[in-house]
Formats: structure tokens, C-alpha cells, sequence
């Protein structure tokens, strides 16, 4: 593993001096650097670390999801809002068979239940529900 100082961008690989945060470019330009920001130290696997199994944690983002009723049970018309606007390809399906999602995957099943996750990029994707109880948390 490599350490990175607090005083040092962990992306910088012009070796550009660091002062504040702010990197000095190239003809007096300054990059901006919010690596020093995160902690004290970073670690960043190397290539040969990241060939050894290791555990990882997710990294703490925010997402949108709205959860499909159960199965006989109209949506609510938010929720179908959300669909329509965070699903501009579509779906298909019934309330009682679920729906099926396009994602960067493929075509994803979402049963009665399931949770509907709009990711950092905006894509969307189906989840269970006790995944995403063991996973996220309402902020």
C-alpha cells in the first residue's frame, strides 16, 4: 500500500507542488486538489494490492429510491411520478408481476417489493428489499 501525506494529492502524477490544497500548474495555473480533505492519511492500493483479495467498504453516498407497493396494490401516483421521470426509456410490466427495468446491464426484474435505486450517475436500478435495508439508511 502506498501512504499519501495530507499535504499531497493522491492524483497528481506531474509531481506539481502542493500549497493550501491548491495545486501550482504549469505556467502559474492552479488546479484545485480536495485531497487532503478526506483524512490525514490515504492509502491507495497499488497495482500488485489490488490482486490480493482484501475487504472494502462503500464509500458513503446519497441516493434517491422509492419502493414498489405490494403486489394487488395501486402505486402511488409519487411514485409513479418518479418512474416516469427517472425511467425515460420505460418499463414493462403489471402491479401484480412487477416491472422490468432497463439498465447499463440489461433488462433488470423488479418484483411487488422491490426497492428502485437511482445511482450516482443516474442510472436505475431494482433491489430487494432486505439489501437495501442492510445497506441504506433514510437521511
Amino acid at each position: 500500500m502506498t501512504e499519501i501525506a495530507l499535504n499531497q494529492c493522491d492524483g497528481c502524477v506531474l509531481g506539481l507542488p502542493v500549497r493550501d490544497g491548491i495545486h501550482e500548474g504549469p505556467h502559474g495555473y492552479l488546479i484545485g486538489c480536495t485531497a487532503h480533505l478526506y483524512a490525514e492519511q490515504v492509502s491507495m492500493p497499488t497495482p500488485a494490492d489490488a490482486a490480493v483479495p482484501r475487504k472494502y467498504r462503500k464509500k458513503p453516498v446519497v441516493i434517491e429510491a422509492v419502493q414498489l407497493c405490494a403486489a394487488g396494490e395501486d402505486e402511488s401516483p409519487e411514485v409513479v411520478d418518479w418512474l416516469h421521470a427517472n425511467l425515460p426509456d420505460g418499463w414493462e410490466g403489471t402491479r401484480d408481476e412487477g416491472i422490468d427495468i432497463p439498465t447499463l446491464e440489461g433488462v433488470m426484474h423488479a418484483s411487488p417489493g422491490d426497492w428502485i435505486i437511482k445511482g450516482v450517475k443516474g442510472e436505475c436500478y431494482p433491489c430487494k428489499p432486505d439489501i437495501f435495508e442492510a445497506t441504506y439508511e433514510a437521511v
